[in-house]
């Protein structure tokens, strides 16, 4: 099995891309029933749908399934006080359906019937081919999930659910059924994010190493080691004189601080603008 990208963009061993999607379409008088028409006259298009009155949330809510088997939702009808009908929003992944057909004829009605348009948030995915547990993610001042098993971490979590900030680092290998080692490392952002902001306040520090052929040799044991000096170097004196010995040159010399470059940066960035306005 193989990952699909969307204008992915390459920066030395990494893979970035646009991984998730959330716009919001204010469309002309009228707009959302055209909408709800348009959709009702597609026949072949399978989809789910329901209906909800709830404050903060669409009225009508479609789930748009692909001949591939990959999703993509839409909602018509912001519900609050008063109700806006024609205000409609998209949720969709462009790795996986942004080559969808229906999907390209919903977002080119919208374009061609809206009065403006706002990128809620979207997810920049960072693709680094090498094994999960060798990557290891900093914490900071944001709320911690964890899910693993057994002494395996498999994924982890710092930030809010669904707000700019929200970083993830998981197993792709695993989730996606590879036959190589992927770790993905996900955060949520929105346009007005500047690469400064990125680095600065938004990105955790990730490390991951320059040469993890020469990791396999370690155990868990080794590895939660490598992952503590990392984080408090001064610590390297604590360990036996053996143990210091093995790791201490792998900390020195094999793990780098995961980033990317400005230009990757802003062509993400446009990549986004791009989807919203044209």
């Amino acid at each position: 099995m193989e990952i699909q990208y969307l204008n992915e963009i390459w920066e030395n061993d990494k893979i970035c891309s646009v991984d998730m999607l959330r716009v919001t379409y204010k469309l002309i008088f009228n707009g959302g029933q055209r909408l709800l028409d348009f959709i009702s006259m597609s026949v072949l298009e399978q989809y789910e749908q329901y209906e909800t009155r709830k404050i903060g949330s669409f009225r009508y809510n479609f789930n748009f399934k692909c001949s591939d088997g990959n999703s993509y939702w839409l909602g018509i009808g912001a519900n609050g006080n008063p109700y806006s009908p024609d205000k409609v929003c998209f949720e969709y992944n462009p790795n996986k359906v942004g080559l969808c057909s229906f999907l390209n004829d919903l977002l080119v009605f919208c374009k061609l019937n809206e009065k403006y348009s706002v990128c809620n948030r979207f997810d920049l995915a960072i693709d680094i081919p090498v094994p999960r547990e060798y990557v290891f993610l900093r914490r900071d001042t944001r709320r911690y999930e964890c899910v693993g098993h057994g002494y395996k971490v498999d994924t982890e979590y710092l930030g809010q659910r669904n707000t700019v900030g929200r970083f993830k680092v998981y197993n792709k290998q695993l989730e996606s059924n590879l036959d190589t080692p992927l770790t993905r490392c996900e955060i949520t952002l929105d346009l007005t994010c500047s690469y400064e902001e990125f680095f600065k306040n938004l990105f955790p520090i990730v490390y991951t190493p320059t040469d993890s052929p020469s990791l396999v040799s370690f155990s868990a044991n080794d590895l939660y080691l490598i992952e503590k000096i990392l984080e408090t170097p001064s610590d390297i004196v604590r360990l036996t004189r053996d143990k210091r010995k093995k790791i201490e040159p792998i900390v020195n010399g094999n793990y780098d601080k995961l980033g990317i470059s400005r230009t990757t940066f802003d062509n993400i960035l446009h990549q986004v603008r791009k989807y919203v306005n044209e």
